[in-house]
């Protein structure tokens, strides 16, 4: 009987022992998974910055009606409908802005 218990304790602690085996793997991927995730979060390109038609207004102080003209109406600069409301990518905007005060 005592030759059944001590085989009864070896399988137990070695299932004990594959346990947190399995346990230690799966804490390695998951910090090797969330360290790729990191790196490819710093190799990601900053978005754009995107206003919308109020934004850029308050931001250049340039009128509002001016702005939905040149950019609506006139399609001088490249804009996106989001829903009801036309969003400007800034920095491109401020390049053809820049472009026209150049005479281009």
């Amino acid at each position: 009987m005592k030759q059944a218990t001590g085989k009864a304790v070896w399988v137990m602690k070695a299932n004990n022992q594959a346990v947190q085996l399995r346990n230690l793997a799966i804490q390695a991927k998951r910090q090797l998974t969330r360290k790729k995730r990191q790196e490819n979060i710093e190799k990601a390109p900053n978005p754009p910055l995107l206003l919308s038609l109020n934004e850029l207004q308050k931001k250049t102080g340039l009128n509002y009606s001016f702005l939905r003209k040149m950019i609506v109406e006139e399609k001088q600069i490249p804009c996106l409908k989001v829903g009801n409301k036309y969003v400007v990518n800034y920095d491109l905007f401020l390049e053809v802005l820049g472009g026209k005060q150049n005479g281009k």
